[in-house]
Parts: structure tokens; C-alpha cells; sequence
């Protein structure tokens, strides 16, 4: 699909740099999403290696700007990370392989076969890359994992997301760290998570890939799964009764809140069978509901808007009015939130063998980021 080359193969490439290289793993790159109703098998052409992950929707930043989990020449270490957990207990590749996880923006560190600007040295956040402290200078926080005799990944690898809010480095919120750091820097202002407006309308994500990679050898792997990840959209703007909102908002309130980067609800894929990019957002969200969220407590209070507009760019505006019963005096976040959807692998409807191709929802329960008011 959208990211088949994506860490398809990662080696070495002179001392200390690494490179996407055009490799086998061609054949055995899928979605790794679990679904039940289609089991993975591994050892197919092409063949589907599942990843679990603790949490792939609604994802924050880590505190403080400009920390990693990797430190010098990255970090430094974060007071406050967010982190997930990445698994593969039945990935199915290579026995005693090594694997490398990392956050990636697809567009960035996708092949230009598929329409990425093959940059996996920009395209991906190095500064809390795991699996990778046998490249020669690379920290040795970013450990090694080896794949056991069955080519499953045992336990759990902890990723930490990327902090960078816009204060540090190269000043651009949401940014992956490329290869070499500082943390937070990046010659390319649209390597973020989210993706940025354009990236999101032409079926572009963020993805965690496990990624065979030989942590001896430093050469390639074959096999690869990914999960799409989507980082929390920004903090989007708000109107009261047609006007700016001051800092208190009363119940029978009309507020309109504009937002962008919200993810697609529907991506239909890269077609692997020719060249170019043919992937797009098909379907954006347009059957959003307000959460209002108590600070003090994360209690929540479901709105149904009065009306909502959405592109499959991720902009959109959701109206409502403010209801009744908020405790006067008690902050609260105005959550722009995507109901639930199903996932299923193999309906992209290319013809075989790329009829596995995925473009289900995989955004749903997503939140995005809140703005805050106080209720009177």
C-alpha cells in the first residue's frame, strides 16, 4: 500500500547514515493491523506481518519541547514522555532478525514509486528511534530487539513521541527529528505528525513500522508491518454568537470551532501494481460530536452539533450551542471528536494480488486537540 517501501529495508549507507533502499521486503509489506475476521499470514505473497500497538488514535506530544528518549546528540531526556507500546507476537519474519520502530510521516519517507519523497533520514523521528544503537554513533538508549527463533518480537518496545511544539529547533510544531539531530530540527517543514493539509487529502499518514534490520551486519531485513498512528490535531480556533470568545462562555452560547489536520476517515491506498501515487482521502469526517471536558475531573458532556463542514484535507468547523448544567467557574476543553468505526484488512478492491489492500477506517474515536474556556 501507501507505505510498501516505507522502512521496507534499512541499511547502512557510509558511517552513521542510513537509507531506504528498494529490497525485498516489496513482497511482505501490509498494514499490520490485527483483524480477526482475516487472519495474517505471514509467509504469503504478499505477505501480512500484524503489529499491536497500546494506543494509535488521539496521540500527544511528550513534555518538555525539544526532549527525547535518545539522548546526545538528541534530547534531553523528557520530564513528562508520551509513549506507546509496540508489539509483534506473531509478526512471523525472520528468526533472530533484528527490528527497528520509529515514528514516520509516510509522505516524507515513502519511495517516489508511491509518490514519498523517499527521505527516510528526514521522514522519520530518529531522536526516539528504537533498534538502532549499533549504527556507529547512534545512542545506545535506542537499544537492539531481536526477532525469536519463531521471527516473532518478544514483549513490548516502548516508543516515546515526538515533544516538539514549535519552540525550539526549527520552530515547527509537531515536527520528527531527522537523522543526526538536534531534537526538533528538520530541513523539511512538512515532516510532522500530523501530516500536514496536503499530505492528509492525497491518503498520506503517520505510521510506527516494525522493520527487519541486521544490527551487526547493518543491512537490510525482509519483512516489515506498520500500524497507522494519528498524533492529536491542533488546538482548533473558536467563535461565540459570530464573534470572538472571551475567556468565560455561558450556557445558550452558539460557538463555532474551525480546525485543520483532523485525519481522514476513510484512505483508499497506494496501488503497489503502478507506478506513481494513486492513494487519496476518500471519505473525511463529517459525523463529528462535541466533547466538553472538565479540567478538574475529565468528566465529559456530549453536544450534537447544529451543523459541521469537513475536507478531506482535515479542515473542518462544527457549530453548537453550549448546554445547560457546566459548573459555573470550571474549565473546560471544547473536544471535536470522531465516533467509532470498524476496521477490516482485504477490501481496497484492487485487483489480486493487491486485493488486500486496506482502506478501512482506522481514525475512529479520535479527539482532537481542545480548546479551553471557563463556563458561567
Amino acid at each position: 500500500m501507501k507505505y510498501r517501501r516505507l522502512v521496507a529495508t534499512v541499511g547502512l549507507v557510509g558511517a552513521g547514515a542510513m537509507a531506504l533502499l528498494t529490497g525485498p521486503a516489496l513482497a511482505h509489506q501490509q498494514n499490520g493491523n490485527p483483524d480477526p475476521t482475516n487472519p495474517a499470514d505471514p509467509n504469503s505473497t504478499p505477505g501480512r506481518h500484524d503489529v499491536t500497538i497500546s494506543k494509535a488514535v488521539s496521540l500527544i506530544r511528550s513534555k518538555a519541547d525539544g526532549c527525547s528518549f535518545n539522548t546526545a546528540p538528541y534530547g534531553p531526556a523528557c520530564a513528562t514522555p508520551s509513549t506507546v507500546n509496540v508489539s509483534a507476537p506473531t509478526f512471523g519474519g525472520t528468526p533472530g532478525q533484528g527490528v527497528t520502530v520509529l515514528l514516520c510521516n509516510g509522505k516524507r519517507a515513502a519511495g517516489t514509486d508511491s509518490g514519498g519523497d523517499n527521505d527516510p533520514l528526514g521522514g522519520c523521528d530518529f531522536a526516539n528511534g528504537r533498534g538502532l544503537s549499533s549504527i556507529p554513533g547512534f545512542p545506545a538508549s535506542s537499544g537492539v530487539f531481536t526477532l525469536d527463533g519463531s521471527g516473532n518480537l518478544p514483549g513490548t518496545v516502548t516508543l516515546t513521541l515526538t515533544s516538539c511544539n514549535g519552540a525550539t529547533g526549527s520552530g515547527v510544531p509537531d515536527l520528527l527529528t531527522a537523522f543526526g539531530g538536534p531534537t526538533c530540527n528538520n530541513s523539511n517543514a512538512t515532516t510532522t505528525c500530523p501530516p500536514t493539509q496536503g499530505q492528509i487529502s492525497n491518503g498520506w499518514t503517520c505510521v510506527v513500522p516494525v522493520a527487519e534490520f541486521d544490527p551487526n551486519a547493518l543491512t537490510p531485513g525482509t519483512h516489515i508491518g506498520f500500524r497507522v498512528v494519528n498524533m492529536k490535531s491542533p488546538i482548533p480556533t473558536k467563535l461565540c454568537n459570530n464573534v470572538a470568545c472571551g475567556a468565560t462562555i455561558s450556557a445558550g452560547t452558539v460557538v463555532k470551532v474551525t480546525g485543520v489536520r483532523f485525519p481522514c476517515k476513510v484512505v483508499v491506498p497506494d496501488d503497489p501494481g503502478t507506478a506513481g501515487a494513486q492513494g487519496t482521502c476518500l471519505t473525511a469526517w463529517t459525523t463529528k460530536t462535541i466533547l466538553l471536558k472538565r479540567v478538574s475531573n475529565g468528566a465529559l458532556t456530549g453536544v450534537t452539533p447544529s451543523s459541521q463542514t469537513a475536507g478531506t484535507n482535515g479542515d473542518y468547523t462544527v457549530t453548537f450551542t453550549v448546554p445547560a448544567g457546566l459548573v459555573s467557574g470550571e474549565n473546560y476543553k471544547i473536544v471535536p471528536h470522531a465516533p467509532t468505526c470498524t476496521f477490516n484488512q482485504g477490501n481496497a478492491g484492487y485487483a489480486s494480488p493487491n486485493n488486500w489492500l486496506v482502506k478501512s477506517c482506522e481514525s475512529g474515536a479520535f479527539n482532537a486537540a481542545g480548546a479551553l474556556f471557563k463556563a458561567t
